[in-house]
């Protein structure tokens, strides 16, 4: 959780220095709308950890990668972001969208694909990534006048994106491919949570 508040105080700098600088007001409109995004994934994301758990409990997992997906989301589309309710808007779609995907999407990679996400990359980064590129794409079309020009834009960051997923799963496939070879001597599924054969502890050790 204070790696979370560290975030909070950075994150708003982050996203600034993707702004136009000569544009007066820009930069302190980034910073303002990222601290609109933040506040509301946090809420939305408190709301959505009590409401899928079966007991009603907060998750302390959601509250430590799920706060701050708006944040991650209005980085990327904060360009085209120039109104408080867009900020507030991509701020709870993707705390609903990290939450949900960390819930079950998370466990069903695990059975399906034998793929565990460890730190929650995927609905911490990967799907508000995703929802900021798409919040990006619309509101960027919203503001062109010529509808030539948007079917270009549209074209070119699809394909895009679409490079990008694709270079994304080759890649990680070939390093999945090269950690599973038995040149690398490879850790048992059964023991990936066994810190005693990774890691010497000192008061266990025998004394000769």
């Amino acid at each position: 959780m204070l790696g979370i508040l560290f975030l909070w105080m950075f994150w708003p700098s982050f996203n600034s220095v993707l702004v136009d600088n000569r544009i007066p007001g820009r930069k302190l409109g980034a910073v303002c709308s990222t601290y609109l995004a933040l506040a509301v994934s946090a809420v939305t994301a408190a709301a959505m950890s009590v409401l899928s758990s079966p007991k009603g409990k907060l998750n302390m997992i959601h509250m430590q990668s799920c706060i701050f997906a708006g944040g991650v989301a209005v980085g990327i589309s904060i360009s085209v972001v120039h109104q408080p309710w867009e900020a507030m808007t991509i701020g709870l779609s993707a705390a609903v969208v990290s939450t949900i995907g960390f819930r079950y999407l998370k466990t069903h990679m695990q059975f399906a694909f034998y793929c565990h996400d460890t730190c929650a990359i995927l609905s911490t980064h990967g799907l508000p990534g995703l929802l900021g590129w798409l919040a990006q794409l619309l509101l960027q079309i919203r503001d062109f006048d010529d509808h030539i020009l948007a079917i270009r834009f549209a074209v070119f960051h699809i394909c895009a994106i679409i490079i990008t997923i694709s270079l994304s799963l080759v890649m990680g496939i070939m390093t999945g491919l090269l950690l599973k070879w038995n040149f690398w001597r490879p850790p048992q599924d059964k023991k990936c949570f066994d810190d005693q054969a990774f890691w010497e502890f000192p008061h266990l050790a025998v004394r000769k």
